[in-house]
């Protein structure tokens, strides 16, 4: 027989609410839509400047396809995240977005991370489990 709860914002605060906090702090690094909002704020400050304004958004988003995104999207389809050695491959950072370099940060850190979970598990285990402070540590990049 089903039974049916409901939680009050207090349940799910008190039995899930910080490992979900922690995990949402990572969930960038997983975003592959990401890069490309990015890259569009990178071209808009490049163009615009911080604190610019753009009377024109369709212009602009047509500027950014033809000036840098279409190539851009070509290359990256064929990126592979890892090279022959199984290292991270860093994205394409045209413009030197700080925001692409941190997401190449903060997936190094996972991938070493993960490398070293794996090495010491258990024999035998059949997961992984990433705590707090790896969590963390990928988030702060």
């Amino acid at each position: 027989v089903y039974k049916r709860q409901v939680w009050e914002r207090r349940g799910w605060e008190e039995t899930v609410g910080e490992s979900l906090r922690a995990l949402s702090r990572v969930l960038p690094v997983f975003d592959v839509t990401l890069p490309q909002r990015l890259l569009l704020k990178a071209f808009f400050l490049a163009r615009f400047g911080p604190g610019g304004r753009c009377d024109d958004v369709l212009k602009f988003v047509h500027d950014f396809h033809e000036d840098i995104f279409d190539q851009y999207a070509r290359i990256s389809a064929q990126r592979r995240p890892f090279d022959d050695a199984g290292d991270y491959v860093e994205l394409d950072n045209w413009l030197d977005s700080p925001g692409i370099t941190a997401i190449d940060r903060a997936r190094r850190e996972l991938v070493s991370r993960m490398r070293e979970l794996w090495k010491t598990r258990e024999p035998g285990a059949e997961e992984l489990v990433l705590d707090d402070a790896s969590l963390a540590a990928v988030a702060d990049e």
